[in-house]
């Protein structure tokens, strides 16, 4: 696709982002056999990065206007909870340190 024609169409990079989170090829799905393998979302976000970088460099030598991945959305990351340990880890963990070293 000419960058001309991309620098309007935000809803293809979301397209794209969307099929890389499905499956990480340009495919069909329909091969007997083929196991798709989605990307993981900060494996898609960079991506999103690297066409980001492109694409402002697009912007500064004047081949488009406006940076279409400024206005696309690539996936958001979960955030992972910590799991504190227990009590008994804890008091496990401070006896040891105190049994090898008093300091």
């Amino acid at each position: 696709m000419p960058i001309r024609k991309l620098q309007h169409r935000v809803d293809i990079l979301d397209k794209l982002y969307a099929h890389l989170r499905r499956c990480n090829q340009l495919c069909t799905g329909a091969t007997p056999g083929y196991v798709r393998r989605p990307m993981s979302a900060g494996a898609v976000r960079r991506v999103h990065a690297i066409l980001s970088a492109s694409l402002n460099y697009g912007v500064s030598w004047g081949w488009i206007e406006r940076n279409p991945a400024d206005y696309a959305h690539p996936p958001k990351l979960a955030r992972r909870q910590a799991l504190p340990p227990r009590p008994e880890q804890v008091a496990a963990l401070l006896n040891a340190a105190g049994a090898a070293d008093e300091e």
